[in-house]
Order: C-alpha cells, then sequence, then structure tokens
C-alpha cells in the first residue's frame, strides 16, 4: 500500500473518530513537512509535470462536490420542514451530510498542499456518505 493511501485511510479514521483540530499541520506531520507540488505529485504517484493539470481536474469535480452535497442539504431542511423526514431518519441523514462535509473541507485543505489523489479520494469518500444520506431521505 501507498503511503498516501495510508495516509488517506489515516484521515478517514480520524473523520469517523470525530475530525482533528489541525489537519493541515496533522498531513504536513505525515509527509514530512513538505507540500511542494512536486513532493504532492510524487505522494500522489503523479509525475510533477501534470501536476497542475490533476489538481486543476481535481478542483472541478471538488466543485461538483460541493455542488451536490449542498443540493442533497437542501432537500433534506426541505424534507424536514415539511415533515415528509422525520426522527431518526432525518438525523441520519443529517449525519452524513455532516460527515461528508468533512471530507470536503478535507479536499479543500489537500487543494493548498498540490494533492490531487487526497482531492478525489476525499471527494469519494464525501460522495458515499451523500448516497447514504441520499438512501435514507428515500432519494
Amino acid at each position: 500500500m501507498r503511503k498516501h493511501s495510508l495516509i488517506t485511510a489515516g484521515f478517514a479514521a480520524v473523520l469517523m473518530l470525530g475530525g482533528c483540530a489541525n489537519v493541515a499541520a496533522a498531513y504536513d506531520d505525515l509527509t514530512g513537512g513538505s507540500t511542494t507540488a512536486e513532493t504532492a505529485g510524487a505522494v500522489a504517484g503523479v509525475p510533477a509535470t501534470t501536476v497542475d493539470d490533476a489538481v486543476s481536474a481535481a478542483k472541478k469535480d471538488l466543485t461538483a462536490a460541493h455542488t451536490l452535497h449542498e443540493g442533497v442539504a437542501h432537500t433534506l431542511e426541505t424534507f424536514a420542514a415539511d415533515g415528509i423526514l422525520k426522527g431518526s431518519a432525518a438525523a441520519t441523514a443529517k449525519i452524513y451530510l455532516d460527515r461528508s462535509e468533512a471530507a470536503l473541507k478535507l479536499a479543500d485543505q489537500a487543494v493548498s498542499l498540490a494533492d490531487a489523489k487526497g482531492i478525489e479520494n476525499q471527494i469519494g469518500i464525501a460522495n458515499g456518505l451523500i448516497a447514504q444520506a441520499q438512501t435514507v431521505m428515500g432519494k
């Protein structure tokens, strides 16, 4: 397993345990403090010459993931306000959306590290959690 996969798995575990006060510092500790595009590309398995392209594509995916999250969160609010979704179902869907938001925040931080693979990994986690929220909501 590559170092980056272990780092992502570690952050996923931190996310499930309630988050981390300073994720960027923790990421720096795990990567040895290097946050240059070349190091981020090497960690992500992307040649340094294509890091900018990979990060640019990942940023577009991240924008789409944020839009999806916002739409599902708005739908949840509407369903709850209209009494369509109540009690534990509404609470469970909110938990999934809160966790997906945390994953998207980690992806936002990965942008500043030029870590395309980290961005995409967090988007995958967020999208999975959003899908679980949608299932609970009956969408």
